[in-house]
């Protein structure tokens, strides 16, 4: 082998490392997930729909499901919009077992801490 195709394929595994993960193919379903940096909210699924708000760096999306390379995220407050899924690190969420593997229940009168549910979705509690 060359030394420059070693180096066109040093550099392209380093470029490829450096790259933020796409969240499309890490995670199925519904998920959580942050922006790595300020981006934009749109109105749909792709850089020619209109700009709805800014996405914070940082900020707890609920990523409802992904189309492509744009996601449909939900914001707290209810905002809904697309968002390119090259910006997006998912978030892991709270597990719903036990150490020794059976599922957690939580019972009426339970505390729960909400920091630790991180949920951007404020839920309706019926009384």
């Amino acid at each position: 082998m060359s030394n420059l195709t070693s180096m066109t394929l040093l550099a392209t595994a380093l470029m490829l490392a450096a790259a933020p993960p796409s969240l499309a193919a890490r995670e199925d379903g519904p998920h959580f997930a942050k922006p790595s940096a300020d981006m934009r909210l749109r109105s749909g699924p792709g850089a020619d729909y209109g700009v709805d708000g800014t996405l914070r760096r940082g900020e707890l999306l609920f990523v409802q499901s992904c189309e492509g390379e744009w996601c449909f995220v939900h914001r707290d407050g209810g905002e809904v919009g697309w968002a390119t899924d090259s910006l997006l690190i998912n978030v892991p969420t709270p597990s719903d077992r036990n150490d020794d593997g059976s599922k957690k229940v939580i019972r009426a009168g339970d505390f729960v801490d909400a920091s630790v549910l991180k949920a951007p979705i404020k839920l309706p509690i019926n009384r």
